[in-house]
């Protein structure tokens, strides 16, 4: 069904080489929004005259699989659901389209910046967290507190300003098997040099309007409820507003 709705329009494709060439939204601010899937068609005609998708072997859908590492009590899923500022989330990411995975730490910074440091993991060399990473714990106070997967279409401006990526089939392992969440939804993340971009102005008029949302957090909600469970009441709210 995606890929027949991917291939009524003509995208400008951008190689995983060429990608390299530009920013690295390693230092950035970022919105998110969770949209119906109905509404694909809608984003995708206006994401066709004004970026470029990234096509990794023929293919503009691409594989994400996440371990996220947590204290045993899931102070980083905490800090999220409160608030608070600097706060931290540290995860293992495969590209199973390419074969490439790495450790990745993002803080979020007191003006709401995000800040990402990554680190190639060679081989199958699954090591132990980096342990710059795992300031203020130790890497023997984390470990894998959740498993997610999904696939994502990646758009860059023309203009090298903003980056899209549009998350779709989200899933959260428990156990052996794999469970949806927010079916029927995509998550939407703008990626910027600036609070307000070209993408984000466009969605406002659509009437599509940002939340906060983190795939980590949605998961350990769902996982597990007793952690603060009026903020994940709060996104499946409005899930059923926007549909």
């Amino acid at each position: 069904m995606i890929g027949d709705i991917l291939s009524k329009y003509s995208f400008d494709p951008l190689t995983l080489e060429e990608a390299k060439h530009f920013p690295s939204f390693m230092h950035r601010y970022d919105v998110k929004f969770i949209v119906p899937m109905v509404k694909l068609d809608l984003l995708l005609e206006h994401l066709s005259s004004n970026y470029r998708v990234l096509v990794v072997e023929g293919s503009m859908l691409q594989e994400y699989r996440n371990d996220y590492y947590d204290t045993a009590d899931y102070t980083f899923a905490k800090d999220h659901f409160r608030g608070k500022r600097p706060r931290f989330k540290i995860r293992k990411r495969c590209y199973l389209s390419s074969n490439d995975a790495f450790w990745e730490r993002k803080t979020k910074i007191v003006k709401g910046e995000i800040q990402k440091k990554r680190v190639k993991i060679k081989g199958n060399s699954f090591s132990d967290i980096p342990e710059e990473f795992c300031t203020p714990f130790t890497s023997s106070e984390l470990s894998c507190s959740l498993e997610n997967k999904y696939f994502r279409i990646s758009f860059y401006s023309h203009q090298r300003t903003e980056k899209i990526t549009l998350d779709i089939g989200l899933k959260i392992r428990i156990e052996e098997d794999w469970f949806p969440l927010l079916e029927d939804n995509m998550i939407i993340e703008i990626k910027g040099e600036k609070n307000r971009t070209d993408f984000s102005q466009y969605l406002k008029s659509q009437k599509i309007y940002p939340l906060k949302l983190s795939k980590y957090c949605v998961g350990i909600g769902s996982k597990h409820p007793e952690i603060y469970p009026h903020k994940l009441k709060e996104v499946l709210n409005y899930i059923k507003r926007a549909r």
